[in-house]
């Protein structure tokens, strides 16, 4: 018998075994399934048009597996006319059923008072006035920050058209500038016929 069995193993013909994979619902394909011969390590992938191709003989029984489908198990008939055989693929949707889970921020409900009473809470106001001068501090640091990062831009801005108007040719010297003096004495002048005005303050030229 074991002969025979032989005999028939050996007649069995060579198919190209082809199709294409789909979804059962939408009918759309399924691209990178795997296609292969049972307890055997001959198969394929399907492309991204879920098309599949590869060598088999008739009568193998090819398994087709895909993430989020349930496997597929068919047989490629005995009786296949001609040295290729074509097949389309209908894959059904695997549904998976989760059990409830409730998630606690605790193993356990009751343990949630004893959560409550361990928390390191201040027990006087010491603890919160620090806080609040600290907090201040920063405000202070705050106030004495001149420029922020959009004004520090805009002063470099400046700076560099300042450079590029005198490129070429000496920056002139402020010091040197009659206006600017002139501005200077009238300021000065200014601050002494109205000594009462605290807030005054002289021009200085730019250096």
């Amino acid at each position: 018998m074991g002969k025979a069995q032989l005999r028939t193993d050996i007649q069995r013909e060579i198919t190209q075994f082809s199709g294409i994979i789909q979804d059962e619902i939408s009918k759309a394909p399924v691209p990178f399934a795997i296609i292969y011969v049972d307890k055997e390590k001959r198969g394929t992938v399907s492309t991204i048009n879920g098309f599949f191709s590869f060598a088999a003989s008739k009568g193998d029984v090819v398994i087709v597996k895909s993430l989020g489908y349930k496997p597929l198990r068919m047989q490629i008939p005995l009786d296949a006319l001609g040295d290729s055989y074509y097949k389309d693929i209908i894959l059904e949707r695997a549904i998976y059923s989760l059990d409830t889970v409730t998630v606690y921020p605790l193993p356990k409900p009751h343990q949630l008072r004893q959560a409550i009473a361990n928390l390191d809470l201040p027990d006087n106001m010491v603890d919160l006035a620090q806080k609040a001068i600290e907090k201040s501090k920063l405000d202070e640091l705050a106030k004495g920050t001149h420029y922020d990062g959009t004004e520090n831009f805009n002063q470099y801005i400046q700076n560099q058209v300042q450079s590029y108007y005198h490129y070429g040719q000496p920056a002139p010297i402020h010091l040197l500038d009659a206006f600017s003096w002139a501005k200077f004495i009238q300021s000065i002048r200014k601050k002494k016929g109205n000594a009462s005005d605290k807030d005054a303050q002289p021009f200085l030229p730019e250096y």
